[in-house]
């Protein structure tokens, strides 16, 4: 099942309950995308079903898609799964590399052709000007409620996405 969002960028501007409060985002049905310096962030939603996972501790998939920007010609820029976290009421909450769950992780990887080698390391990817990475990134959330899903590059670009449940 699918949720709502908000999200808060690193400006500080509010984007809430599936409408934005702000004139840039206005027009969106979904506040998902977020623009900045370094990066394109979209969270397309998530799936939030409490109980499953292993031993009934609870989970949170989490659809994403990063796109690189402002890339020198002929440079790469790293994304990879240390830029994001979930945080509960009590803790925050790295994504798992558990690959035994039906949703994944599949991000960065999650737009390769099937023909593609496998990576070498599934946590990270190395984009060009312009190239995107998405994916599922998992979270396992010992039972509790997510709270907010946090995205904060090493560039210093992060914006954060209330998860409404």
């Amino acid at each position: 099942m699918f949720r709502k969002i908000a999200a808060i960028t690193a400006a500080g501007a509010i984007v809430a309950g599936g409408l934005a409060t702000t004139p840039a985002h206005a027009d969106e049905p979904y506040p998902e995308h977020v623009e900045m310096e370094n990066f394109d962030v979209t969270f397309h939603g998530n799936d939030y079903p409490p109980g499953e996972g292993p031993s009934g501790t609870g989970w949170m998939s989490a659809d994403v898609t990063v796109c690189a920007k402002n890339v020198a010609p002929g440079e790469r820029v790293r994304v990879s799964w240390d830029a994001w976290s979930l945080t509960t009421k009590t803790d925050t909450i790295k994504p798992s590399d558990d690959h035994d769950m039906i949703y994944g992780p599949t991000y960065p990887h999650g737009n390769l052709p099937p023909e593609a080698p496998p990576p070498a390391d599934p946590s990270e990817r190395y984009l060009a000007d312009g190239e995107c990475a998405e994916g599922n990134l998992l979270f396992f959330t010992d039972g509790e409620r997510p709270g907010w899903l946090s995205y904060e590059s090493s560039l210093g670009d992060s914006a954060q996405w209330q998860i409404l449940v």
